[in-house]
């Protein structure tokens, strides 16, 4: 399992030879990912890599991280276990990712270095929840909120000397 700064990774190569590689990424290299949690953690990536019939790259794997995140109820901490399926074709011919199936991932990739966020963050993105909450009545206080009180004094009408007016003449 590799624990460094820098995950890249170069898919053509390591589907020539079916690699597996297993990462520890910390969530800062996350661009998108990192500003939606309100505290820094690590992201588990396990990656396989297959070459496909058309001479482009199939990477299937896991991705894992408990994300803390801000409770939209009662706004404090919220600790949720994500993980997703990680399935992607990479190729560098357009027509080929075109014809793919709508369910199929795919990348448009020509060669070189490519970092393992690169390829998990979209995934997590879309298994995080749209409005974090704690389930049922699990959160630590709920916001009380009490409306001002009302004056009683009346407020004058701007109109109301209109109706003193004799308008009949």
């Amino acid at each position: 399992m590799t624990h460094a700064l820098q995950h890249t990774l170069n898919p053509r190569k390591l589907a020539r030879v079916r690699a597996s590689r297993d990462f520890i990424v910390p969530t800062s290299a996350f661009e998108r990912l990192h500003q939606a949690l309100t505290a820094p953690a690590e992201v588990h990536i396990a990656l396989r890599f297959a070459p496909t019939r058309e001479q482009g790259v199939r990477v299937r794997g896991t991705a894992k991280t408990f994300a803390t995140l801000c409770c939209q109820m009662c706004l404090e901490d919220l600790l949720l276990e994500i993980s997703t399926e990680i399935d992607v074709l990479m190729h560098a011919d357009l027509d080929v990712l075109e014809a793919q199936p709508l369910a199929q991932d795919t990348l448009y990739y020509v060669d070189g270095e490519l970092h393992a966020a690169e390829l998990v963050e979209d995934q997590l993105l879309l298994e995080l929840p749209m409005v974090p909450r704690h389930e049922g009545d699990d959160c630590v206080t709920a916001l009380e909120y009490t409306a001002p009180a009302l004056s009683e004094e009346r407020r004058p009408r701007p109109f109301a000397e209109l109706r003193n007016l004799n308008l009949s003449a």
